[in-house]
């Protein structure tokens, strides 16, 4: 079942599906013009789309919520984008299911058919859900990934490769009882010119406790370096062996590219961890 409704005078539209099927053979867009704002959120149910681009934010704001119970199937081999023409705001949050078959990438932030960041659209890709695409997923220079909302803590899972522009963001969240966002990848991962940004909720931690970032698969070793990240902090003396450290929300942390999360090393592995340095609240 679903429901929609809209205001013609405030461009404001609302779409719900908490079962069936909605079967879509052509363009699927949540936030269509300059000044219009709509959300659909998914309960429960399937989208079928099968023709066209899927965009979310195209030019105005939109906001995609698949919960749980819900899935899209996009076999259409056209695009994806979440914030795409200049002035668009978009946000995917998945909590079920995305799958796609098509080749190119979902494009999170500055969306252009072409593959080049050469608009202002805002993208943030987020969720505790699974995004299987056999393009990846590309975080443009204004786009945003992380795990839950930017707000909340989560797990979103990747199937596919993940890459970002020169300035595109990592979000890190992290709560007060050591819970921090995570992204588990399939695929291979580039983070080269990206920026890990993140907000620091406090809470008791120690000095050495691990907040794990990035659950890499296979072998494969992450590209690149964050651009925010220095060689050398207050306390790099206590950390011999990490590859760089960050400050967020006034905390400071030593980061390793090569960590390995199935052991909990700080080395021998792919995976991104944070290692508190010291409390600062």
């Amino acid at each position: 079942g679903g429901s929609g409704t809209g205001a013609a005078g405030t461009g404001t539209g609302t779409g719900t599906q908490s079962g069936g099927v909605l079967n879509v053979g052509g363009p699927f867009v949540v936030g269509l013009a300059t000044a219009h704002t709509a959300t659909y959120t998914m309960t429960g149910g399937l989208i079928n789309h099968t023709g066209s681009d899927v965009s979310v934010g195209e030019s105005g704001t939109g906001t995609l919520t698949v919960g749980i119970g819900g899935e899209i199937h996009d076999t259409s081999g056209g695009q994806f984008f979440v914030g795409r023409n200049d002035g668009s705001v978009g946000m995917a949050e998945i909590n079920g299911l995305l799958m796609r078959t098509a080749a190119n990438p979902i494009r999170v932030g500055n969306g252009n058919t072409g593959g080049v960041d050469n608009t202002n659209g805002v993208g943030v890709l987020g969720g505790s859900g699974v995004v299987s695409t056999a393009g990846g997923v590309r975080i443009g220079t204004l786009g945003t990934l992380t795990g839950g909302r930017l707000d909340t803590v989560g797990t979103l899972t990747l199937g596919g490769d993940l890459s970002f522009s020169l300035g595109g963001k990592l979000f890190a969240n992290f709560n007060t009882t050591g819970g921090v966002d995570r992204i588990d990848v399939t695929g291979s991962v580039n983070i080269d010119g990206a920026i890990l940004d993140g907000e620091w909720n406090g809470g008791l931690i120690s000095q050495n406790d691990r907040y794990w970032l990035i659950d890499n698969d296979g072998i494969d070793l992450i590209g690149g370096f964050f651009a925010n990240t220095t060689l050398t902090a207050e306390h790099a003396a206590l950390f011999p062996t990490a590859s760089a450290f960050v400050t967020i929300s006034g905390q400071e942390f030593a980061l390793y590219y090569n960590a390995d999360i199935d052991t909990n090393a700080l080395e021998g592995g792919n995976d991104l961890l944070l290692l508190a340095a010291v409390p600062e609240r």
